[in-house]
């Protein structure tokens, strides 16, 4: 009898303008409450400035900037989700954290070329889970900074 290995992957669910998006767990170094940001001049629209967490400088992103949404002021469930990518702590800004999921790599589908603007580069896939749909970032891809 032949058994199936299926691959899971631990995701942090959180939500952006009102739709649902994961990033790798093992990307994620802590998640912390919205604190004074301060901004940098002449930095890109989407990063929102820097803030100092525990002694460490981390630059804020503005991840609904940074994927083309319009503005709107963050409510009480804003959260900073503080990642570490190549050897970079980061926080990215977003309207609320909901849940951790097991997606497995059956329930993963590959990014369409568009997805309500947002660049197919940016994303890892698309999880379909019992009816849901959360859109799996590529953090390398959306948090890399384009030089002017």
């Amino acid at each position: 009898m032949e058994v199936e290995i299926d691959n899971k992957t631990k995701y942090l669910c959180f939500i952006l303008y009102d739709e649902e998006y994961a990033i790798d767990i093992k990307d994620i170094k802590e998640i912390i409450n919205l604190q004074e940001i301060t901004e940098v001049p002449r930095a890109p629209k989407y990063i929102k400035g820097i803030i100092s967490l525990r002694g460490v400088i981390i630059t804020i992103f503005d991840l609904r900037k940074r994927l083309g949404f319009q503005e709107r002021k963050y409510g009480k469930d804003a959260r900073i989700i503080v990642v570490s990518i190549n050897n970079a702590q980061i926080g990215i800004q977003v309207d609320s954290v909901t849940e951790v999921l097991w997606i497995s790599e059956r329930e993963i589908e590959p990014p369409p070329p568009v997805i309500g603007g947002i660049e197919s580069e940016y994303l890892k896939g698309i999880g379909r889970l019992k009816g849901r749909i959360v859109i799996l970032l590529n953090l390398n891809k959306v948090l890399k900074v384009e030089e002017r």
